[in-house]
């Protein structure tokens, strides 16, 4: 009886030590990543359906985003859909869309309207449209990557974020210019 007593005390003991240190580490990792929350994708897809009405010269998929993004107040450095398919600091992929997410095939992006109809929002050779990334021409393009935008500042710990520490750099991010690549996927106009 004593012994399975001090099992479970040792147990207990086990998890609040693992517990700190992730705590520990969670803390010495500097701030936290805290990610763009539902009230503030909606915010993201209601400026891109005012937009619509707004916009004179019809932008590519990747400056079109990256405006109602602005617009929203979630700014970051302009990037293509080539960059934002690969990855770029200010959004993590995430395997469950919601609205408000980027959804990213290499050479085209859109803003995630709804996730349970499957449906986005983007610059297509049409004009702006609400496409549904499961139809057959967004199927052939392969599978989409979802990011969400990264909030500045640091976030609340919980559990989620403990296990997951962030590794900022103190070196000054330096200006690169890359040369620019024409976005190439665009859905095809449905009167074609």
């Amino acid at each position: 009886m004593r012994n399975r007593s001090l099992i479970r005390n040792l147990c207990v003991l086990a998890v609040l030590v693992v517990s700190l240190a992730a705590f520990s580490l969670a803390q010495g990792a500097g701030a936290r990543v805290r990610l763009m929350n539902v009230r503030q994708g909606v915010r993201v897809v209601s400026t891109a359906r005012e937009q619509k009405a707004q916009v004179k010269d019809k932008p590519d998929c990747s400056h079109f985003v990256h405006q109602i993004y602005k617009l929203s107040g979630f700014d970051y450095p302009y990037a293509s859909s080539f960059d934002l398919y690969d990855g770029i600091d200010n959004f993590r992929q995430v395997s469950t869309a919601r609205s408000g997410d980027l959804i990213v095939w290499r050479g085209h992006v859109g803003i995630v309207i709804n996730a349970v109809e499957h449906t986005f929002y983007s610059s297509v050779s049409s004009g702006f449209r609400i496409e549904y990334y499961d139809a057959p021409y967004w199927r052939a393009q392969g599978r989409p990557r979802f990011y969400r935008y990264v909030l500045p500042g640091p976030a609340e710990l919980t559990v989620t974020h403990a296990s997951a520490p962030v590794i900022h750099s103190a070196a000054q991010p330096k200006t690169v210019l890359v040369p620019v690549r024409k976005e190439i996927m665009d859905a095809p106009n449905p009167r074609d």
